[in-house]
């Protein structure tokens, strides 16, 4: 992992991983985000989302960047859409006492090395649409290989990753490392629900009455 120098960044935690690219749609309703947005606005537009699931708050985040004001309400909430940016690592939190001020951080961006391998891509490819044959999802997302995002990051919200492991996901700066790790998850979750297949078919042998052919033994009395 390859990092930068360090940066001040305006912190939003919220209960998601995101990752470079991604699109996020956001309603903003507390006061103190709200002054965020607005700070923001009469600079770069960046904020750093930190992902947080229930206590626990990574130390992994990305840099978000608003690409939309969709709505702006009478009360002041706001409507917005935001792009993945930049990974990072959180050094410092600065919070404040002052419950509507937003918190800080001091970060140092996560240098991103993007170039992939093809081989290695088909391979997560396969195994990618032999899961999706498992759990039939609602969506899957359209992999776009032309695509300035990584394959990597386009695929990791639908292969079954956890909060822990889509934080870590988003720590690896290489492509080619995202993709090994996403390939030897791929094939561990595969054979797990293979395992439960086989069982079910077992199962399913078993809970019916099988019919056996009469047997018929000559014991031939010798005479």
């Amino acid at each position: 992992m390859q990092l930068f120098s360090m940066q001040l960044v305006p912190i939003f935690p919220l209960e998601i991983v995101v990752f470079p690219g991604e699109l996020l749609p956001l309603h903003i309703y507390e006061k103190r985000y709200i002054k965020l947005v607005n700070d923001i606005l009469s600079r770069d537009k960046i904020f750093g989302l930190l992902p947080v699931s229930g206590r626990q708050v990574a130390t992994t985040g990305i840099t978000m960047g608003i690409e939309q004001i969709a709505k702006i309400y009478e009360d002041k909430r706001m409507d917005i859409v935001v792009r993945g940016l930049q990974p990072f690592k959180v050094i410092r939190i600065i919070t404040s006492e002052n419950r509507d001020e937003y918190h800080w951080a001091n970060v140092i961006y996560i240098e991103q090395q993007n170039q992939g391998n093809l081989v290695l891509e088909e391979k997560v490819l396969m195994l990618y649409q032999t899961f999706l044959k498992f759990i039939h999802p609602p969506f899957v997302p359209e992999i776009r290989r032309e695509s300035n995002i990584p394959l990597s990051y386009q695929i990791a919200h639908t292969c079954g990753l956890s909060f822990e492991q889509k934080v870590y996901l988003l720590e690896i700066s290489e492509e080619i490392a995202r993709l090994d790790f996403l390939f030897n998850h791929l094939q561990k979750i595969i054979q797990v629900f293979k395992n439960i297949e086989n069982i079910h078919q077992k199962i399913q042998q078993n809970s019916h009455f099988k019919i056996f052919p009469e047997l018929s033994f000559d014991f031939g009395v010798g005479s």
